[in-house]
């Protein structure tokens, strides 16, 4: 496991993840975001604005979804912009800024079964319409184990060519699709590497990394928030369905900024490219 001590950035560059495996954020914001979970699904939303989707939300056996969570409720809000997440994805990305562009949160039921996997997939196959330094940020809400459903990173999949391209993060079957995987590529090793975090630990992703996670085998429900992050470098390609993503990049609350070296002054930066 990789702390804040060593170079997160070199660490990132090399393997395509970074793990911090101590709490980076407080347990009193992962508590007060996770008391208002419930409300949320029932539809209520303090800061007046609603999650862009919502997936799954009564499914006792799969992964429920909650999309932009963060701009719907002043607890997760508070959670992505009021903590060091912007900091050490600026480490990470040696970036002066540093910009949300999504959050999802991830709730997987106990005993959820098949139901309950994310294929092995790498976030960039789903969102083509994407470019630039991207990376995602994933918080335990929770002590996260293999037995209960957490992230596995496949080590130095991020980098041209390492394997074919996986079948997507809908596709549940993962021991037949690693072994696919895997032969694609007899010269590099197929290595994952179990994200297992405790309460308020981070991990980060790079955008082409493949990763997925199995199911949920214990007593208590597993819940982590996923936040995607981007430099200044980040663009949003023309002529691509891009699911509103323009119609909402330059909100404060959908997309803020979250660091900023030259300001204190929230900025957008995003580009817009044909």
């Amino acid at each position: 496991m990789h702390s804040l001590n060593n170079s997160l950035e070199a660490n990132f560059q090399e393997e395509g993840f970074t793990i911090i495996d101590h709490p980076l954020i407080p347990s009193p914001m992962i508590d007060a975001a996770q008391s208002q979970i419930e409300q949320i699904k029932q539809g209520i939303f303090d800061t007046g604005l609603s999650p862009t989707g919502m997936m799954n939300i009564q499914d006792p056996m799969g992964v429920q979804r909650i999309t932009h969570i963060h701009a719907a409720n002043e607890a997760f809000y508070n959670l992505v912009t009021q903590t060091k997440l912007g900091e050490v994805a600026a480490k990470i990305l040696n970036t002066e800024k540093v910009k949300v562009w999504g959050s999802q949160l991830y709730i997987k039921p106990p005993h959820s079964g098949q139901n309950g996997h994310v294929g092995w997939h790498c976030d960039a196959q789903h969102m083509p319409y994407l470019q630039g330094d991207l990376i995602i940020a994933w918080i335990a809400f929770d002590e996260v184990t293999l037995a209960s459903g957490c992230l596995q990173y496949v080590k130095n999949s991020h980098l041209p060519n390492a394997f074919a391209t996986p079948l997507g993060g809908g596709f549940q079957d993962l021991d037949s699709e690693a072994k696919r995987l895997a032969a694609s590529n007899l010269n590099k090793s197929w290595e994952t590497v179990p994200v297992c975090l405790s309460k308020g630990g981070v991990s980060f992703h790079h955008w082409n990394l493949v990763h997925g996670s199995g199911s949920n085998q214990i007593d208590q429900v597993r819940i982590g928030l996923s936040v995607g992050l981007a430099s200044e470098n980040f663009k949003i390609l023309e002529n691509i369905p891009d699911y509103g993503l323009s119609h909402i990049i330059d909100h404060p609350m959908y997309c803020p900024v979250i660091y900023d070296e030259t300001t204190t002054k929230p900025s957008s930066y995003v580009h817009h490219e044909r």
